[in-house]
Order: C-alpha cells, then sequence, then structure tokens
C-alpha cells in the first residue's frame, strides 16, 4: 500500500488502484473547498477549534488528491464519496496535528478501506483499557511483552482494529475483543510509524471486500 506526504504523487499513485496520504494540519486546515452537503451539516455543529481545523484539513486533502470532497455518510459512520469519484472508497483519520486520507478503487474488485491514526505515545496501557480492546489471545501476548513495549503494540493493535472496524462500516460499535489483528482472508491490514519534527504517529490502513460485513 503505497504512502506519501505529497499530495501530487499520491494522485500519480491513485491510479494504480490505492493509496494513503498525510499531511499536518497546520499545512491544510486553510485550504479547504467550500463544503456542501453532510459536511457543511457537520461544519456547522459545535467543535473544538483543534478538531474543526482537523475536518477541514482532511477535507483540504482529499480535494487536491481527487478534486472531490462530497461526502455522504452510512449509518456507521462511514464516508462515501459522491458522484464520479463514487468509484472510490474513501476513508479519514486525524489526531494532534495530523490527518490521514485513505483511497481505493472499488469499481472492478468492490473493496473498501479503512484508515486510522494515533500518536505512537497516546496512553493505552492502563489498567482497564487492554482488557477492553483485546482478545485472549492478545491479553496473553501482552503479559509477555517488556513494559517498556507494551504501550507501542497497543497502539499498533488499536489502529489496526479501528482501521478495519471503519472498513467494515462498523467504527467503534464493533467489540475490538472479538478479533485480532490477523488480516482475514482476502484483506490486508498494515501499520506504518509516520515521524514529523515534533511527534511520532502510528498509521494502519485496511482494504479488503466491500462484502464484509463483520468480524474475522
Amino acid at each position: 500500500m503505497p504512502l506519501t506526504a505529497r499530495p501530487a504523487e499520491a494522485a500519480r499513485l491513485l491510479a494504480q488502484g490505492a493509496v494513503v496520504a498525510y499531511g499536518s494540519v497546520s499545512d491544510w486546515a486553510d485550504r479547504a473547498p467550500s463544503l456542501r452537503g453532510a459536511d457543511a451539516a457537520r461544519l456547522r455543529g459545535p467543535a473544538h477549534p483543534e478538531v474543526r481545523a482537523r475536518f477541514l484539513a482532511a477535507r483540504a486533502l482529499l480535494h487536491h488528491i481527487l478534486g472531490a470532497t462530497d461526502l455522504a455518510y452510512d449509518p456507521g459512520g462511514r464516508p462515501r464519496l459522491c458522484g464520479p469519484a463514487s468509484r472510490y472508497a474513501v476513508s479519514l483519520s486525524h489526531t494532534d496535528g495530523l490527518v490521514l486520507v485513505g483511497l481505493c478503487e472499488r469499481t472492478a474488485a468492490r473493496l473498501t478501506i479503512g484508515v486510522d491514526l494515533e500518536r505512537t505515545d497516546r496512553h493505552l496501557d492502563g489498567p482497564r483499557f487492554p482488557s477492553h480492546m483485546c482478545t485472549p489471545r492478545e491479553l496473553a501476548r501482552l503479559a509477555r511483552t517488556p513494559a517498556t513495549d507494551r504501550n507501542a503494540l497497543l497502539v499498533r493493535w488499536w489502529t489496526s482494529k479501528e482501521a478495519y472496524s471503519k472498513a467494515v462500516g462498523r467504527g467503534l460499535a464493533l467489540d475490538f475483543r472479538t478479533f485480532d489483528t490477523r488480516p482475514p482472508p482476502g484483506w490486508t491490514l498494515r501499520t506504518h510509524t509516520l515521524t514529523t519534527s515534533e511527534t511520532t504517529y502510528t498509521a494502519a490502513v485496511a482494504i479488503g471486500p466491500e462484502s464484509t460485513k463483520d468480524t474475522p
């Protein structure tokens, strides 16, 4: 799965079938096009300025790659491109300072995509959180993992599971304790480390058949 911070390259890579692009909120938030439809309604809602900036930055990056930003949303919250751009599946994610856009051609193989992004130093290794997101097999592995490595492992698992759950249109409604990060048949699931001058992030990408309805 090609991953790039250069939007011009992203457009070229998308012509080959799929791409994931990322960029800083500060670079893209002021470059968003005029939003319509569901996104315009979402933008009118109350939001913290930082959340609003991330929202706009993700749409600006999407527009720069594809020339389209009109989105509709499934009941589970999965975005869908409208009009001629509907030939592509799309997924968006953002966190402190960075946005992530995933796109893949969906018309031939009926593929879908999910992406997720977190700061690698996000604290997940608390006394209760692992039991709310890990399978018994994962909890056993976590118990054998050195304390210094546990949090980074949990962030990789969390982003991978969220990318998959977004791809199948379930989001956080999916019980993460019921599946692990081994990709089911027909799926590709990968994580990447993204480093900026200030922060290190973990990004996950899931691509697979749109017909998948639930957990592996």
